[in-house]
């Protein structure tokens, strides 16, 4: 629909102007939940949306940002039953490996930083 055109368009905008940021700390990485019509939500998508238009931002985050989003909107009770079913869908289809290699690269990351 026209509608999901300009919001696609002002999502692309949103994240152009602010392409430039400093630091991965700087990333929106929540605003494309807030921007995006859900049901146009894909991890694919998301991903691409990022990776693409930020210097800093780092694909195993990216992917870990994007489930850990879909679960808190899964859990909240106060989102339309809609939107918490296209979350849980996009949760219960994730790939088998998405999950478990963001969550080894970030313990990997974490004990980095420990040793450091």
């Amino acid at each position: 629909s026209s509608n999901t055109f300009f919001i696609m368009s002002i999502t692309t905008s949103t994240i152009n102007v602010r392409g430039n940021l400093s630091t991965s700390d700087d990333i929106p990485y929540t605003k494309y939940f807030e921007l995006c019509s859900y049901d146009n939500w894909s991890l694919h998508h998301y991903v691409s949306l990022i990776i693409d238009n930020y210097k800093f931002a780092r694909k195993d985050r990216t992917h870990q940002v994007f489930f850990m989003t879909l679960e808190s909107i899964n859990k909240n009770s106060s989102i339309s039953q809609d939107i918490r079913d296209i979350a849980q869908n996009l949760i219960k289809n994730r790939k088998p490996g998405t999950c478990t290699y963001w969550m080894r690269s970030s313990r990997n990351h974490a004990s980095t930083e420990m040793d450091a």
